[in-house]
C-alpha cells in the first residue's frame, strides 16, 4: 500500500546457507529482507513455511527497520524437515502489532508483504542397513561390513557417510516414557513484545533531531521484574499517558525492551556498547549492562590518551570490568599515563587512586610471593560475577561490593 519508494517496501528477500553451499535440511539459513522504510516505528516480521503449496507460517520473529531510506534487516532460522521447495514471508508494516491470522499479513495503508519460496536439499534418511546377531562376541566381531560397500556413492549424502546405530534395551518390565514438552513461558513472554492490547504502559521517544516521535507498548509487571528502574518511571501512568523517554536513542531502547522480554538483541557492540550501558546502568537491566561491558572491553582499544577518561567512565557507571581492564593498561604504561595531561583527573578521585595504589601492591606482591593465595585485588571481576552468578546473587556492583557480596 501507498506510493513506492515513499511509503514502506519490501524490495527484495535473501536466503542463504551459513555454510556457504546450497540450502539443506537441518541448516541454519540468513534472511536478508531489503527494505525501503519513510521514517521510524517501522517493523519486519518474519515466518517460514515448509510447505508452501499449504502453507502453515511459523513465526521466526519481530525486527525494527534501523533507519529511513533503504535498509536490510536481517534473521536466522533453522531448517527443520518439510518439503523440497520451502518459503519464507516478509509483513513490512508501519507501527501497529504483528498479525495472528493464518495469513500472517497486516493490513496497514502503509504495510508490504512478499513471499520468497527456496530449495532444500532434504537428506536421505536411509542408507544402509546391517543386523548384528545376538551372539555377536562381547569384544570384536568377525561379522563386519567392509569399508568398500559403506563407501559406495549410493551409500553416503552429499559426500558425507553418516552411521546411524540403534540398540534397543528390553525394557518390557518398565513403564513407557511420555513426551514431555518444553516450559513455554519464553516463547508466550515474546508474543507480548510491543503487544499494544494487551499492554498498559505506552514509552515515546523522539528521534535525534526531534523531526519525529515513535511510541512502544508495554507491560508493567514486566518491567517490574526485569528492569525495575524503568518501572518506577511509570509510577502513575498508563498506555493512555505516553511516558517520554528523552535521552535514550529509539533503536537503543527498543532493543532494551526486547532484552527485558526474553528476546535475542544483536546491537553493533563496536560502536554502541556504551549506549546500552547507559540506558541498562540506569533503568536496571543487569544483566544486559554487565553484556554491554563486556563487549565495550572486548571492543576497546586503550591509549594514553583515552584510558583515564575510561576510567573515570567506568567509575561513574559502576563497571568494574571495564575498570579493571584500564587499570591493567595503567600498570603497563604507568610513566607513560602518568606524564600524560589528563592524569590529574583521576587525582581528585581518591576511590580510583586508591585502586591503582592497591593493583600496582598486588602486581609487587605477585612477583615477589610465589604462594597461590590470592588477594582481593587479584581475583579478577570475570571469577567474582560467575561465583556470585552460580550462587544466584546480584552480579552489578563495584570489587568491593562483589567480594562482599560473596564472603557474607
Amino acid at each position: 500500500s501507498g506510493t513506492y519508494l515513499v511509503d514502506e517496501s519490501v524490495e527484495r528477500i535473501t536466503v542463504k546457507s551459513g555454510t556457504g553451499s546450497d540450502i539443506q535440511e537441518g541448516d541454519t539459513i540468513t534472511i536478508d529482507a531489503d527494505v525501503f522504510s519513510e521514517g521510524g516505528n517501522d517493523f519486519a516480521d518474519m515466518y517460514h513455511t515448509s510447505n508452501p503449496s499449504n502453507p502453515v507460517w511459523d513465526y521466526i520473529g519481530t525486527y525494527p527497520c534501523p533507519g529511513p531510506g533503504h535498509q536490510k534487516i536481517t534473521a536466522h532460522y533453522t531448517l527443520a524437515g518439510g518439503e523440497p521447495e520451502q518459503a519464507v514471508r516478509v509483513n513490512f508494516r508501519y507501527g501497529g502489532s504483528r498479525s495472528h491470522r493464518s495469513s500472517c499479513s497486516t493490513d496497514g495503508p502503509y504495510d508490504d508483504v512478499d513471499d520468497l519460496v527456496f530449495q532444500v536439499a532434504l537428506a536421505r534418511n536411509v542408507i544402509l542397513s546391517h543386523t548384528f546377531a545376538k551372539e555377536t562376541p562381547l569384544l570384536g566381531s568377525d561379522n563386519l561390513i567392509h569399508r568398500s560397500v559403506l563407501l559406495k556413492p549410493e551409500n553416503l549424502n552429499h559426500g558425507t557417510l553418516t552411521i546411524e546405530l540403534r540398540m534397543k534395551l528390553d525394557e518390557s518390565n518398565k513403564s513407557r516414557v511420555n513426551f514431555i514438552p518444553e516450559n513455554p513461558f519464553g516463547k508466550h513472554m515474546l508474543k507480548l513484545f510491543l503487544d499494544a492490547e494487551s499492554a498498559d504502559m505506552l514509552f515515546e521517544l523522539s528521534n535525534d533531531d526531534h523531526s519525529s516521535k515513535v511510541q512502544y507498548h508495554a507491560h508493567r509487571l514486566v518491567l517490574e521484574a526485569n528492569a525495575p528502574g524503568l518501572a518506577r518511571l511509570c509510577e502513575g501512568s498508563d498506555k493512555s499517558t505516553p511516558v517520554r523517554i528523552p535521552d535514550v536513542e529509539p533503536q537503543v531502547f527498543l532493543q532494551l525492551l526486547q532484552y527485558v522480554y526474553g528476546g535475542d538483541i544483536s546491537p553493533d557492540w563496536e560502536n554502541d556498547a556504551k549506549k546500552f550501558i547507559d540506558a541498562a546502568d540506569k533503568y536496571e537491566v543487569i544483566d544486559l549492562k554487565v553484556e554491554a561491558e563486556a563487549w565495550h572491553v572486548t571492543y576497546s582499544k586503550f591509549t594514553v590518551d583515552n584510558v583515564i577518561e575510561e576510567l573515570l567512565y567506568a567509575d561513574a557507571k559502576n563497571c568494574p570490568l571495564l575498570r579493571e581492564a584500564a587499570i591493567d593498561f595503567i600498570l603497563k604504561n604507568t610513566m607513560e599515563v602518568i606524564q600524560s595531561d589528563s592524569f590529574e583527573n583521576i587525582l581528585m578521585t581518591k576511590t580510583i587512586t586508591k585502586e591503582i595504589m592497591l593493583a600496582m601492591a598486588s602486581a609487587e606482591q605477585g612477583n615477589n610471593d610465589s604462594s597461590d593465595k590470592k588477594t582481593d585485588e587479584s581475583v579478577a571481576i570475570n571469577d567474582l560475577r560467575m561465583a556470585l552468578y552460580e550462587k544466584g546473587l546480584d552480579i552489578d556492583g563495584s570489587r568491593e561490593v562483589l567480594t562482599s557480596r560473596l564472603e557474607n
